[in-house]
């Protein structure tokens, strides 16, 4: 006989996907717990929420002061953010963890987070004790095995919830963020363990140490242009038909000088701080990289340009893509960092390589600057990003470049119109009218590694061609290979082996490709709703210019936007295709581009479902952009709660726009407007009853002394409706809760006076009151702590973590540079630090200097306003 086996009841998706969350914040919490006792230093700022790094404290995690970590439950963040505030020793909470990470602002600590032992702490200079060395060198090893741990545990736990669901499912909505937190975490601990070795015999090694840890897989495991040695030195254009890279050598500014440098990008690679004042190092990084043979032989690779999907030829000189590829970037080399992470480092403004399309491949001290500055910050924002290393200038290095001559409203040309239509004028954009003589620069910017979907874009084409050899069918698949092994081992398991040694049939290569497309889409959607949620526009998001490894490159047209405009977009040349709203429909574009250049290993069916998977990836994960900076929870999975954010959200862009509310101070201000606590409606608790009171009071003597005719078109003025047949009794009952709930949208709206750009007239500020108690309304309502003020408090504590005080705005990049070009490098050292704490209020000289919308200047002067 048969049997019957007990029905199993179906669990339920949101709760699968809350355990999930919770397992997740919670491996994280445990995994700082297990190193808490080994981080020192006194955690920074105390009396700013505890930040140090992240301006969050309470719940978010932080605890500053005495360096513990404070739990960060999934119920009161999302599951990204629970994780990472949790992960936090005295100070550099929220979503980057600050630069400082658990030493936290000048205290510093043996090491902690993404800060270093050489972060101005404990654990710094030459004077530093074998014992403090050997303190952070136990610190990196626990932070490493810890966190390495609790990644394993995340990537089961998703894994969980992938075979329970459909990944297009709700529990979508987090995943992506899940493994950004992941990966963010193992880069701490990385970063952690080359700090403790950094503290090593006064902070760090010598280039010659680095040396013996360069590993160049690029070279090894890829092909070369088989007419490289007959083109050398390589350094003129010509086309290239075969090969994954170019050797070729930068070439050498004079006499050049040191700008800046990241220490904790230093201290990740086992740099010394002595090392990188030193002449040699200087040297090598402006281009001088025979003196050190032993760092590897310097190369530059070719790649196609596709624009929102379509296959581009035009911008080859050739016509036909075999000339385009890095103009001016050359990669040095690629070392194992006193972290064990790999890493690759690219000069830029190197000089000229064979994919120049006949341009000078020199970058100069201007851009550099901006670039060294904002990736730094992206950095910190906790936005995937390539990092910043140093910055060398040439003391007689120039070239010619066109830029933008003063144009002001006084300027003669546009005396014939109206004031009105010269500021019109002025802001709109144009391209450069003059040419200025700029020093050269050379930035190292690093990352894993620097393969583009523009690579894959290239030899896709040249294996697709119907006389396509073997060979170049051959080094398509390669280079799948090589691009998992290099940026995807935390989602690929296991590694496939190297493409010279293994062994890959057609089954084979054709699931490593869909695992690729997944894990890179899952990449490329964390990276966008990072640029969405901080109001940044990378200007020029070519396939080209888009790393498979899900992180931002490429800072050249790119800005943050001031006053909130969905068309944003600095680049003169971005068009609407790129600009600030229509980002998440470009990177769809790039995932395109990059499913068709695998499709020969892939079934169209696949490609489908994995364009399909991605596109509601980017839908949820861009509507949890909104969510999140609006504070409500992204942990809760409710119907209701996505409709009600998504609602306010709908309703506040057209206000934000017309209004010309500054983005970044308007989502910041709106913690206090959450926070504050003199409304009648807002539960805020500490309101001051006899003040209330006497207001009332004062508001109702004024209506009893109003005809009933004007309290009816005063009604009428509210749009309150069915007035004819209601008694003065009623009339003034009405009256004064209206008047009641003017008073309080008016106390609300007060916590914005810095934020717009224009004052608001009428109209727009009782739509912005009344978007204000409708929105504080539903932070109550979907709340789902036990009383009005802690929902409000945890609604504030989760918005600190996501909403920074500041980013690079262009008018503080162009003071920086300007100074810079004169020798004066306080502003833009001043600027960096600013940026390694972007959470954090920092002090009342910042927060007046630099916590403030944009000068009305900046908003219509060429090279501010807009660039080409």
């Amino acid at each position: 006989r048969t049997a019957t086996a007990p029905a199993v009841e179906k669990e339920d998706e949101a709760d699968v996907a809350t355990r999930a969350a919770d397992t997740i914040s919670s491996t994280f919490f445990k995994a700082a717990t297990a190193v808490k006792g080994f981080v020192s230093g006194d955690g920074g700022d105390d009396t700013d929420n505890g930040s140090g790094g992240g301006d969050d404290g309470g719940d978010g995690g932080g605890g500053g002061g005495d360096g513990t970590a404070t739990a960060a439950p999934a119920s009161a963040l999302p599951a990204t953010e629970a994780a990472e505030s949790s992960v936090v020793g005295g100070g550099g909470a929220g979503i980057s963890g600050g630069s400082d990470g658990g030493g936290g602002g000048d205290g510093g600590g043996a090491a902690g987070g993404e800060g270093s032992a050489a972060d101005d702490g404990a654990g710094a200079g030459s004077d530093v004790a074998a014992t403090a060395a050997a303190a952070a060198a136990k610190t990196g090893e626990v932070l490493t095995t810890t966190f390495s741990k609790a990644s394993t545990t995340t990537k089961t736990t998703l894994t969980d919830v992938d075979n329970k669901f459909d990944i297009s499912g709700k529990t979508n909505k987090f995943r992506a963020g899940a493994w950004s937190a992941a990966g963010a975490f193992r880069m701490k601990a990385a970063a952690a363990a080359a700090a403790a070795a950094a503290a090593v015999a006064g902070g760090g090694g010598s280039l010659d140490e680095v040396a013996q840890r360069v590993d160049q897989s690029f070279l090894r495991e890829l092909k070369e242009d088989p007419m490289a040695a007959k083109h050398a030195p390589n350094r003129t254009s010509r086309q290239g038909h075969q090969g994954h890279y170019v050797r070729v050598r930068p070439l050498p500014l004079r006499q050049a000088r040191l700008v800046m440098y990241s220490r904790s990008m230093a201290a990740a690679l086992g740099v010394s701080d002595s090392e990188v004042q030193s002449q040699r190092f200087i040297d090598y990084f402006a281009g001088d990289t025979e003196q050190l043979p032993a760092m590897g032989e310097p190369w530059a690779t070719p790649y196609a340009l596709s624009i929102m999907g379509e296959r581009l030829y035009h911008n080859c000189p050739f016509g036909n893509g075999n000339g385009y590829g890095d103009g001016r970037a050359i990669s040095l080399t690629e070392v194992i960092g006193a972290d064990k992470q790999r890493w690759e480092l690219q000069a830029k403004g190197a000089g000229p390589t064979p994919f120049c399309r006949g341009a000078d491949g020199r970058a100069v001290l201007r851009s550099s600057i901006r670039e060294f500055l904002a990736s730094e910050a992206m950095h910190a924002l906790g936005v995937p990003t390539t990092r910043a290393l140093v910055l060398v200038v040439s003391g007689v290095d120039t070239v010619r470049r066109p830029w933008y001559s003063h144009i002001g409203e006084d300027d003669p040309r546009l005396q014939r119109f109206s004031r009105q239509e010269r500021q019109r004028l002025l802001q709109q954009k144009r391209d450069p009218d003059t040419m200025i003589d700029e020093k050269c620069a050379i930035s190292t910017r690093v990352a894993p590694s620097f393969i583009r979907v523009g690579h894959f874009d290239l030899f896709a084409r040249r294996a697709e061609k119907p006389d396509a050899s073997d060979e170049q069918k051959q080094q398509l698949r390669d280079l799948l290979v090589h691009a998992i092994r290099r940026d995807f081992a935390t989602e690929i398991s296991p590694l496939p082996e190297a493409p010279n040694t293994g062994n890959f049939n057609d089954a084979s290569i054709s699931t490593l490709a869909t695992k690729l497309l997944d894990a890179f889409g899952d990449r490329l959607v964390a990276m966008v709703a990072g640029w969405m949620r901080v109001g940044f526009c990378q200007g020029n998001f070519n396939a080209d210019n888009c790393l498979v490894s899900g992180k931002t490159m490429d800072y050249g047209p790119f800005g943050f936007m001031d006053n909130f405009d969905p068309l944003f977009a600095k680049w003169v040349g971005s068009g609407e295709h790129f600009a600030f709203m229509n980002q998440p429909a470009a990177a769809l574009a790039n995932f395109h581009t990059m499913a068709t250049s695998l499709s020969s290993f892939l079934d169209a069916a696949a490609v489908t479902t994995s364009k399909q998977k991605v596109q509601q990836s980017m839908f949820d994960a861009i509507h949890n952009v909104w969510k999140a900076k609006l504070g409500f929870d992204v942990t809760i999975t409710s119907d209701e709660i996505d409709s009600s954010s998504s609602s306010l959200w709908r309703r506040l862009q057209p206000l934000l726009k017309t209004a010309k509310a500054d983005f970044t101070i308007f989502f910041r201000q709106l913690i206090a407007v959450v926070e504050d606590n003199s409304g009648s409606g807002g539960g805020g608790g500490g309101s001051d009853t006899t003040t209330t009171t006497s207001t009332d009071s004062t508001i109702a003597d004024k209506i009893d002394t109003m005809s009933v005719k004007e309290m009816k078109a005063a009604l009428k003025a509210a749009d309150v409706p069915h007035l004819h047949c209601v008694e003065k009794q009623e009339l003034v009952k009405l009256l004064i809760e209206v008047k009641l709930k003017q008073r309080e949208g008016d106390l609300l709206l007060s916590q914005l006076e810095d934020v717009f750009y224009e004052p608001l007239d009428g109209d727009a500020a009782a739509e912005f009151r009344a978007w204000l108690q409708d929105y504080r309304a539903a932070l109550l309502h979907h709340g789902k702590e036990e009383s009005d003020a802690a929902r409000l408090a945890a609604a504030a504590a989760r918005m600190k973590t996501v909403n920074p005080y500041y980013i690079p705005r262009e008018w503080m990049l162009v003071k920086a540079y300007d100074d810079a070009k004169r020798g004066d490098y306080k502003v833009l050292l001043e600027l960096q630090k600013l940026f390694e704490n972007p959470y954090c209020s920092q002090s009342p000289l910042m927060l007046e200097k630099y916590y403030r919308r944009a000068p009305d200047d900046a908003l219509r002067t060429g090279g501010v306003a807009f660039m080409s």
